[in-house]
């Protein structure tokens, strides 16, 4: 394409600054009269701000990173009060500990059920903590199974401010009790377990022996 303004009378010519020059020949035309688009904007009056053309740079405050978020340890202080205003003044708390024996592995997949007053309060094995108003409370755990085993209950008493701890132990035999307190029990029909594996392995050993008498005659 062709430069509009190369040829036209008056026009300034771009390669003329760049063009050689004897000794003492002065400028050229173009360079003593330059075009009017080439001219400097005259200033304006004084008075007068001269209006400035493209964006303007605004500074801007850095961003808070805390801004319109309360401070952390508000959270810490308020969480406290919350739980405690769940709670009646002066409740105390019953720390229940379940547990089996575990060559009856499969009451792991079943489970206990301990109720409180009635109430189901926990369904694992291990420890529950349960807050209680102070006063006479009943608790009942039994091992879910095909049908409940090792049922037992134990009266609780619990102050205000208390923490009454209750252990429970699943028996060994589904047909036995379970055993409850204040401190860690003893798996019931544990001895009667033993006794009954020591008999099978007894026979497991005597059966060839016999077999082998039996069919020697």
């Amino acid at each position: 394409m062709s430069n509009p303004s190369i040829g036209r009378p008056g026009a300034e010519d771009p390669f003329e600054k760049m063009r050689f020059r004897p000794a003492g020949q002065g400028p050229s035309a173009a360079e003593q009269n330059p075009s009017p688009h080439s001219r400097q904007p005259e200033s304006a009056p004084s008075g007068h701000v001269a209006p400035s053309w493209g964006w303007q740079q605004h500074s801007f405050p850095a961003p808070d990173p805390h801004q319109g978020f309360p401070p952390s340890h508000q959270h810490a202080q308020q969480a406290p009060a919350q739980y405690s205003a769940a709670l009646p003044e002066g409740a105390g708390q019953l720390v229940l500990d379940t547990g089996f024996f575990w060559l009856a592995w499969i009451f792991f997949l079943t489970g206990p059920s301990v109720r409180v007053d009635g109430v189901e309060r926990a369904r694992n094995w291990g420890k529950a903590f349960v807050p209680v108003p102070p006063g006479q409370h009943l608790v009942e755990v039994y091992t879910r199974y095909l049908w409940p085993v090792g049922r037992a209950s134990l009266p609780v008493f619990v102050q205000p401010g208390q923490t009454a701890p209750v252990f429970y132990r699943a028996p060994a035999i589904v047909w036995c009790k379970g055993a409850i307190g204040h401190e860690p029990q003893k798996t019931p029909g544990l001895v009667l377990t033993f006794v009954i594996f020591g008999a099978l392995a007894l026979l497991a050993c005597v059966l060839p022996f016999v077999s082998l008498l039996l069919t020697a005659r």
